[in-house]
């Protein structure tokens, strides 16, 4: 969840336990995640198709990479809190057994799916316990949306400011660790860190989900724009936009959609991600989500554009950004 950054110098957010071949989903091939102490209903992963052809040639296929891939995450610009709503209660998930990675501070919590850690000089422990039941019900939401479940647990961090990678980062998410972590003052609001931190898991969804080359490779604007959507309403509630879809219309009509290609750094990062989890929603909405993963696997570079838009839909990006903004301006 979403400033400055240089996305070109970001690299990507990855992390799979298995090897892979070509753009099959984790629980194509292998096991499910056993349940292990908790009833829940099943979450059926969606198959995804192999078709893509990068466009170094041939089939793309998922090797093991060594190397840590980070995904910073932006501070997200100054908008309203939204208003005062029940806190949900998350949905019972089976747990996945044992610990996520060890990482630094204090681990004072251990969630169905993630252990918690704390270190100094940041958000309260009790703080951080509270906005929790909002960041599993947001985490079970973003599951259900892509049919995928976390492959193993994670660690979620929380971390004082000094420990950013680079100013103005708010969170990173490096996946091939299972490890995100988040950066916060101790006078913040911890309600703002909710939708950063299921924006962060939701990086951990597409790693699980894609594999860690496809991953790497994903354009930008999918990559950053679908763990945005899968942020939902936690992300939405304090934009006072109902959908997606409206809130590419609301960016529009107060002239702050930016251009699809845009680097989101400075102080309208958010609308650059905004915008992206818009443009998401119309292609899975209007085209379905096999053609989707093809597109996600069919990136050539961590920047904007790099996916091959024309193989997958017949279209260039520039037609289908035509298509969308036509989109978000019906109304109905």
């Amino acid at each position: 969840m979403r400033s400055p950054l240089n996305i070109k110098r970001c690299i990507g957010t990855l992390a799979v336990l298995l090897t892979l071949t070509g753009c099959a989903h984790p629980n194509g091939s292998a096991s499910s995640p056993k349940a292990v102490s908790f009833e829940s209903t099943t979450i059926t992963s969606r198959p995804l198709s192999v078709q893509a052809q990068s466009r170094r040639g041939g089939p793309i296929r998922i090797q093991p990479t060594l190397r840590p891939i980070t995904t910073p995450t932006a501070e997200p610009t100054a908008t309203p809190e939204p208003t005062a709503t029940p806190i949900p209660t998350a949905t019972m998930v089976p747990a996945l057994p044992g610990f996520g990675p060890e990482l630094a501070g204090e681990r004072i919590v251990q969630t169905s799916r993630y252990d918690v850690y704390l270190g100094i000089n940041t958000l309260a422990a009790e703080s951080v316990l509270a906005i929790l039941p909002r960041i599993d019900a947001g985490l079970d939401a973003a599951e259900r949306s892509l049919g995928t479940r976390l492959q193993a647990r994670a660690s979620l961090a929380f971390y004082r400011l000094a420990r950013r990678p680079a100013r103005g980062v708010r969170a990173q998410a490096i996946t091939e660790e299972r490890r995100l972590e988040l950066f916060y003052a101790p006078e913040e609001d911890a309600n703002g860190a909710v939708r950063v931190a299921v924006h962060e898991l939701a990086h951990q969804l597409e790693a699980d989900r894609y594999g860690a080359d496809n991953q790497r490779l994903a354009d930008t604007i999918l990559h950053e724009g679908l763990a945005t959507w899968l942020a939902g309403d936690e992300w939405l509630a304090p934009t006072g936009s109902a959908s997606w879809r409206e809130r590419g219309r609301d960016l529009l009509e107060q002239g702050r959609l930016r251009a699809i290609r845009s680097d989101p750094s400075g102080a309208a990062a958010n609308d650059a991600y905004e915008g992206w989890a818009s443009f998401v929603d119309y292609l899975i909405a209007t085209y379905g989500w096999a053609a989707f993963d093809d597109l996600y696997c069919s990136g050539d570079g961590r920047y904007p554009g790099s996916a091959d838009y024309r193989l997958v839909y017949g279209q260039s990006l520039d037609d289908l950004v035509e298509e969308w903004r036509g989109w978000i301006q019906e109304k109905g």
